[in-house]
């Protein structure tokens, strides 16, 4: 176990701000059990961050803080099944990689890779898409810390009312330690950028994306709208089976073809 003694603690914004009498950052699955539960039986509190990523306090201590940090990587991947099982700290952005290199990916991902898999699970984390659901229903299986320091093992066939509280659950039903991840084959993708909107007011250009949007939405795999306090329409990417199409305003093409290139190629399976 690695401990440290902080002056002060913060999420990636610095909008959430703590000063912990200690954090722990322990190294196996095992360890957090008997930490958590040491830590019960003395009657400390205990809060627990994974990526740091979430704007709300839900972090926050003054006494302990348990750190994920040293408990990532991904402990099997069966291609198979196409699952994954992952400790309970990895990075969405390594997750991503290592599955790649088996042909596979996630389901559905949100425009941010660098959550923690247990913190993007247990604040709802989404990705967009009207046929897909959160981070947590991708998942198969959960192992969960409770604060007695003992490993609950659940699914939808074991304890499913744990599992499904737990999937959405904020922390309050334990640390969760270990998931499995039901993926799906990587998909390669063609990037396309289409200057699609020149209204000349904000409410034009809304008028013309969700017409679109009403047509085209259930071939989406991902669709964001990001307007800006300009009478023109932002980036409007939406990742198809085969095509990225974005529609913007010309000055902002630039930007979402280095965008979306990236993503594209972080979903290119390695055979095409």
């Amino acid at each position: 176990m690695h401990s440290e003694q902080v002056e002060r603690w913060q999420n990636w914004s610095g909008s959430v701000q703590a000063i912990p009498r200690q954090i722990v950052k322990p190294h196996s699955v095992d360890e957090l059990a008997r930490l958590i539960g040491a830590y019960g039986r003395d009657g400390r509190r205990v809060r627990v961050a994974g990526a740091g990523h979430s704007f709300t306090p839900l972090v926050q201590s003054d006494d302990v803080l348990v750190s994920l940090d040293e408990l990532q990587g991904i402990e099997k991947i069966d291609t198979e099944h196409s699952t994954v099982t992952v400790l309970g700290g990895t990075r969405l952005k390594s997750l991503g990689e290592a599955l790649y290199v088996h042909g596979l990916a996630q389901e559905n991902l949100g425009d941010i890779d660098v959550q923690s898999i247990s913190g993007a699970i247990s604040t709802g984390t989404h990705g967009t898409g009207v046929r897909f659901g959160t981070l947590s229903t991708q998942v198969e299986r959960l192992t969960l810390v409770t604060a007695a320091g003992e490993l609950l093992e659940c699914s939808p066939e074991r304890d499913p009312a744990v599992f499904k509280a737990a999937q959405v659950s904020l922390g309050m039903l334990g640390v969760i330690a270990r998931v499995a991840l039901r993926a799906v084959p990587a998909r390669r993708m063609r990037f396309q950028v289409a200057a699609t909107c020149g209204a000349t007011s904000i409410r034009s250009c809304w008028r013309t994306a969700f017409t679109g949007c009403s047509r085209s939405a259930a071939g989406w795999f991902h669709g964001s709208l990001l307007p800006s306090a300009s009478s023109q329409l932002r980036p409007l990417p939406l990742l198809t089976r085969s095509t990225i199409a974005i529609a913007c305003s010309p000055r902002h093409a630039g930007y979402a073809s280095r965008r979306w290139s990236i993503i594209s190629r972080r979903n290119m399976p390695a055979q095409p």
